[in-house]
């Protein structure tokens, strides 16, 4: 069954599907002939979150958002904000 191409739901080609990624987690499938996206479902796309991400307390929601409180402007654009002179 893994040798055969998905089936789109919408126009039933078997041309193939494209894998659409969000950084590096797999969001779902666009079909190549008329463009219908499939969005994985919520356990697959939260096995992979867990793939990606390392466990730990920096990746915890509170570790998240003291990273956030400590400093703002790092956390949103990774950069370090030049001081005003």
């Amino acid at each position: 069954m893994a040798d055969k191409p998905e089936i789109c739901g919408f126009c039933h080609s078997d041309k193939g599907r494209e894998t659409i990624y969000v950084g590096k987690i797999e969001y779902g499938t666009k079909c190549l002939t008329c463009g219908a996206t499939q969005q994985a479902t919520q356990r697959e796309m939260k096995q992979q979150v867990r793939e990606v991400t390392q466990v730990g307390y920096e990746n915890s929601p509170i570790g998240i958002v003291s990273r956030m409180l400590q400093d703002p402007y790092k956390f949103f654009t990774g950069k370090k904000q030049k001081p005003k002179e």
